[in-house]
């Protein structure tokens, strides 16, 4: 009995679909594993609580828990929380277990607050950090005051950061070489930077003088820095000069 032939025919657009379909799975597929293991860390707060059946009878506790609803172990080093306008941040010590520590899928650990006079109304969010500085947040106070407070803030930071430039120009030479134009002169540029109250730093650069006015007491200097500020050659690529001057007016 005689084999009958088959013949199947697929043309382009088919195998263009297939090849899309089974792409698109595969990507759905890929998405899908990224966004089931990475990090869900979740915060709860639960207050006036009461610990029993320990050594100690505590009362009045405010609890706040971190929770790892992922799959990708997160080590927790710090939980606290930030407050609105002018109120400092807190950091909790006081965890079970004790920080550092790492949570798998399922594990959380507690940060206890003893009772004492917390303001909660002052509460902007409670947070957690991990070992590599990444924040896990639980807002409480409404957006709009969080805006508010976020602003005045960054205004309060604004005007602590003070910033100061000096520059003192000193020659060494007599009245004969003034006359005959000779002088060897420097400035000396000071900066000073106050980031904080305590906290200012200073720093001292010296520029050679390149020419002296005869009859003015004038002085100029120049030099050349990157775009960072940092002091340069004029040949670097970038340098942008700039041109000190300095005048006494009798």
């Amino acid at each position: 009995m005689p084999v009958p032939n088959i013949h199947l025919t697929i043309s382009g657009s088919v195998v263009a679909l297939y090849a899309a379909v089974v792409s698109t799975i595969t990507g759905s597929v890929q998405l899908w594993h990224f966004f089931r293991d990475r990090a869900r860390i979740k915060l709860t707060v639960q207050r006036n609580m009461e610990i029993i059946g320990g050594p100690v009878h505590r009362k009045g506790l405010t609890i706040v828990r971190v929770a790892n609803h992922g799959r990708r172990p997160v080590t927790i080093t710090t939980v606290g929380a930030q407050r609105l306008f002018p109120d400092t941040h807190i950091v909790i010590p006081e965890c079970n277990p004790q920080l550092p520590h790492e949570l798998t899928e399922g594990k959380s650990l507690m940060a206890i607050i003893p009772p004492y006079d917390l303001d909660f109304s002052r509460i902007d969010l409670w947070e957690a950090y991990d070992a590599v500085g990444r924040p896990y947040r639980l807002y409480v106070a409404p957006w709009y005051t969080r805006m508010l407070s976020s602003a005045k803030w960054r205004r309060k930071w604004r005007q602590d950061r003070k910033e100061g430039v000096s520059l003192f120009c000193v020659r060494v030479t007599t009245q004969k070489d003034v006359i005959k134009g000779n002088s060897n002169g420097v400035c000396f540029l000071t900066e000073a930077q106050a980031s904080a109250k305590d906290a200012v730093t200073m720093s001292t650069n010296t520029f050679p003088v390149t020419s002296w006015d005869d009859h003015s007491l004038t002085a100029v200097t120049e030099f050349y820095a990157d775009k960072k500020g940092d002091q340069t050659d004029k040949t670097s690529p970038g340098a942008i000069k700039f041109v000190f001057r300095l005048e006494a007016v009798a």
